[in-house]
């Protein structure tokens, strides 16, 4: 479960610590409400978030989400899923 609040969000569970995200792990979390690659995930940003978009550099932009993607799974805050060897990051479970 997880509650967002002025722009961080605790994530926790039944027997897991909580934990705070912030920044991009934080707008990663919000959109991963179902299991997505990495320009899902950037797509999913830019439609919640429009004004996030202006100015950014797309590389530096996909290498910042996709080092929240390998913290977020270090964490074991989300969990790799699908058939293919493209895994895709989707919330973890309980």
């Amino acid at each position: 479960m997880y509650r967002w609040m002025r722009g961080s969000v605790l994530v926790g569970g039944v027997g897991r610590p909580t934990q705070r995200l912030d920044g991009s792990a934080a707008l990663v979390w919000m959109v991963l409400d179902s299991p997505a690659t990495l320009p899902e995930v950037r797509e999913r940003i830019h439609l919640t978030w429009p004004d996030l978009s202006e100015g950014n550099d797309a590389e530096n932009a996909s290498t910042l989400m996709a080092d929240t993607l390998t913290l977020l799974l270090a964490e074991d805050l989300i969990s790799p899923v699908g058939r293919d060897t493209r895994s895709r990051p989707g919330p973890a479970g309980p």
